[in-house]
């Protein structure tokens, strides 16, 4: 069963749903990223804490769109700064895939708005301005209000360096149209946004009993009482102790970093709509999620390593963060 909630947190963010699931993982993966690629968190300065990202998506199969260096391009040529600061009002740009003071984010991410470099390497690429493969890229959104004001900004970033796109709209209130068109592989981009929140990392605490269980537990408390964390070691840290007699919690020892790239560039990640696949990328994740939770500079050089593959690669473009709950 899931439920959605409506809620509004200080005023930073709207149109919020928060999503629980009582029973399937994969339904979960898959409508919170619906969920988040319609709404837009607003961000500020004072913000301390992000547990994801909103981004340009590059189907990386899709045309010319599999040329790591058109990607670059179309990075280089996108002012994200305006973006930033104009449309969404926030202060903090992205300059890593992986969100600030979650483990394993540095700045990886060396290119800038430059739209003569960009030019440059278009014209030595063999691509002029009239290039009829770079007209009709087919850019998917959904209709939310800044949604398509940074599709809008966007097209028109591209249409500088010859880049014709095409905005292809799909209504926020149908989330199955949303999550078949982006499952496709029919478009060449899109916008989403994703937290690193799964349905496995997800513990449930008693505020009264002190005691923490599994989502799906008999035992989850009622409303009133509850408490999320986000891992286990998030429920220890604050002075919850788990279920030995229902539902037994265990340390899966995943860190919230795993928890927000596995899904999106794992091979056979849930909500990994860029097609993107990549062996050393996938024996990192795999690596890590065997490192014990102890062991923080161990996953921190994994981290690093899939963070730092992920900023060549480019199969998508940070254009914020999404502040956590």
């Amino acid at each position: 069963m899931i439920f959605l909630k409506k809620r509004e947190r200080n005023n930073k963010m709207s149109d919020y749903w928060q999503v629980w699931n009582f029973g399937f993982k994969k339904i979960f993966l898959i409508i919170i990223v619906f969920l988040l690629s319609l709404t837009l968190f607003k961000t500020s300065a004072l913000a301390t804490e992000y547990d994801g990202i909103w981004f340009l998506g590059f189907n990386v199969h899709k045309d010319l769109l599999s040329n790591q260096k058109i990607r670059e391009i179309i990075f280089q040529s996108i002012n994200r700064k305006k973006i930033s600061k104009e449309i969404v009002k926030s202060e903090v740009m992205p300059n890593s895939i992986i969100p600030p003071d979650m483990l394993g984010s540095y700045k990886s991410l060396n290119l800038d708005y430059d739209l003569k470099t960009a030019k440059e390497t278009l014209k030595s690429l063999g691509f002029s301005m009239n290039d009829k493969r770079l007209k009709n890229l087919e850019l998917l959104h959904t209709d939310g209000d800044i949604t398509q004001k940074i599709a809008k900004a966007i097209k028109k970033d591209l249409s500088s360096i010859g880049i014709g796109i095409k905005l292809v709209e799909v209504k926020y209130a149908e989330p199955e149209t949303w999550v078949s068109e982006l499952s496709s592989g029919k478009y060449h981009m899109f916008l989403m946004g994703y937290k690193a929140n799964p349905f496995l990392s997800i513990f449930i605490g008693d505020t009264s009993s002190k005691i923490f269980h599994l989502m799906d537990c008999e035992k989850v408390p009622l409303e009133d009482k509850q408490v999320l964390f986000s891992s286990y070691d998030d429920a220890i840290k604050n002075g919850f102790t788990p279920d030995t007699v229902n539902c037994h919690p265990k340390n899966t020892g995943k860190t919230e970093t795993e928890a927000l790239l596995r899904p999106l560039f794992y091979s056979k990640g849930d909500a990994n709509f860029t097609f993107y696949s990549n062996i050393n990328i996938d024996n990192l994740l795999d690596q890590l999620a065997q490192i014990d939770s102890s062991m923080k500079e161990e996953q921190l050089k994994k981290i690093q390593e899939i963070n730092k593959r992920l900023s060549n690669d480019l199969p998508i473009i940070p254009l914020f963060y999404i502040e956590k709950l």
